[in-house]
């Protein structure tokens, strides 16, 4: 069932999101797509979900400080691993992350596992 149809079958206003955007900041611009009655737009590419990533941490370490944003850190950068090849492994690095440099280490096994595994750029 869409979403139109399950707000007009149950006669609610909205939706929950709740954790199905952590990793996914794209799901606004799917719900408001389907709002609107139009086709989802494309799934961001690899390159795009992993700057998105960086930045993410990025500007929680520009808040918070490198020590407490990188403790968080390693939650958040396990939900963008999600539906990535190897994605299991991926999330356990993820526990070790203790600098902003080992996001980019991070990033960078994320992509090559992408790459060794046949997934195009465009491909999450």
């Amino acid at each position: 069932m869409g979403l139109r149809a399950l707000l007009a079958a149950t006669g609610c206003d909205g939706v929950a999101v709740g954790r199905g955007a952590m990793g996914d900041p794209w799901l606004f611009t799917r719900i408001a797509a389907a709002m609107r009655g139009e086709a989802p737009p494309p799934p961001p590419t690899l390159s795009e979900r992993f700057r998105v990533l960086r930045r993410h941490i990025y500007e929680m370490c520009e808040e918070k400080g490198e020590f407490i944003a990188m403790q968080q850190a390693r939650s958040h950068a396990g939900w963008y691993m999600r539906g990535l090849r190897g994605a299991a492994a991926l999330r356990r690095e993820c526990c070790a992350l203790r600098r902003f440099s080992d996001l980019d280490a991070l990033i960078e096994r994320a992509w090559e596992l992408q790459e060794q595994r046949g997934m195009r750029s465009e491909e999450w």
